[in-house]
């Protein structure tokens, strides 16, 4: 019941802030639509690549990649040496849209993933899908414990210790209690795509999520808190970001979470980790990640990017990223991971991978 009562009076909140005197939502005008000009035409102050569309009030634009990934070595999940090389190829679409309303500009975005793998079809997944009217935001998006400190470098192995689940039905309100200081709030659903086990709610108490980030001249300090309603749990992290001249920067991030790790048996008997949160989705209470970016010249960059957690695994990718034209990426990348957790059958055992990323905005 109480559960209940939270989540209601929360959603009821939520709506009720957006509501004006009039007390009701406004609707994009109509009078006019047919003096609007009957030809595409940009919308640059919305932004790069945005056109209005001829008889509405919206301004639309459509955005993608197309990537290209083999890899060799061993296989950084079990460390088993690999039988031959593997490949991925992804298409990845992203159309969004923008509309002014008396409650600031109501926008959507969309964006679907199409992944081809060793010589078959991974399948399509739906990456985000919401409405965003002023500050609040509706539907499917990466999670607010992810947004709030941003994700973990330039790198192409960059979650084999992740901080956290990206994409989650949500509720966001998006709020500036000081100058230069950015907050948000969330309600969210978790998803079952990046936990083994909890990692969706199962009940009527949503997950609740809190990040805040201040920014400075070439300092930023950022941190999330999320209560995972499945688990009875907090997690959290904190994370600093230092900005060097031209585009060299540093990074550093440490997560905790309340709870204990969990493990199943395979079919072979042996034991292996589950990630049990949407959150805490590293080994072990704790987990550190740090990692930065040197700027050679206007179109190469090296990365690295390394993690340690509780549960005495280690991760390191390093990369160059050649980039020849803007929209254009080269990035060879070598990963190292060892697995110290003994009480899972990888105990004591490493893998390393070479991968090359190819990657065409459009």
């Amino acid at each position: 019941m109480i559960r209940t009562a939270v989540s209601a009076a929360a959603l009821a909140c939520a709506f009720a802030t957006m509501a004006s005197a009039n007390g009701t939502l406004a609707t994009v005008p109509t009078d006019g639509i047919a003096n609007q000009p009957n030809y595409v035409r940009s919308c640059d102050e919305k932004g790069i690549g945005y056109f209005y569309v001829p008889g509405t009030e919206s301004c639309i634009r459509f955005q993608g990649l197309i990537r290209f990934e083999p890899a060799a070595g061993d296989s950084l999940d079990d460390t088993q040496k690999l039988e031959t090389y593997q490949s991925t190829s992804r298409f990845t679409l992203r159309v969004g849209s923008t509309t002014e309303s008396d409650y600031g500009p109501i926008t959507t975005m969309a964006e679907a993933r199409f992944s081809y793998v060793d010589g078959g079809t991974l399948g399509v997944r739906l990456y985000r899908a919401y409405i965003g009217i002023g500050d609040f935001l509706f539907g499917a998006e990466e999670s607010a414990f992810v947004r709030a400190a941003g994700d973990l470098g330039r790198v192409v192995n960059n979650s084999l210790l992740p901080a956290g689940g990206y994409t989650t039905g949500q509720l966001a309100y998006s709020f500036t209690p000081a100058e230069g200081v950015k907050g948000i709030v969330s309600l969210e659903q978790g998803s079952d795509d990046y936990a083994d086990v909890n990692g969706e709610i199962d009940g009527d108490m949503p997950n609740i999520v809190l990040g805040l980030r201040k920014d400075w001249e070439n300092f930023s300090l950022s941190g999330a808190g999320a209560y995972d309603s499945p688990n009875d749990a907090l997690v959290a992290k904190v994370r600093v970001d230092y900005r060097l001249e031209g585009r060299t920067t540093f990074w550093g991030q440490a997560a905790f979470k309340d709870l204990d790790d969990v493990y199943a048996a395979r079919e072979d008997g042996t034991m292996e980790r589950q990630i049990s949160s949407f959150y805490g989705t590293w080994g072990g209470k704790s987990a550190v990640w740090a990692g930065g970016t040197f700027g050679i010249r206007e179109d190469l960059s090296a990365n690295f990017q390394m993690g340690f957690d509780d549960a005495n695994t280690f991760a390191a990718s390093a990369n160059v990223i050649f980039e020849p034209i803007r929209t254009l990426s080269i990035i060879p990348e070598l990963t190292y991971i060892s697995y110290n957790d003994e009480n899972d059958y990888r105990d004591g055992n490493d893998a390393v991978q070479a991968i090359v990323r190819i990657e065409k905005l459009f």
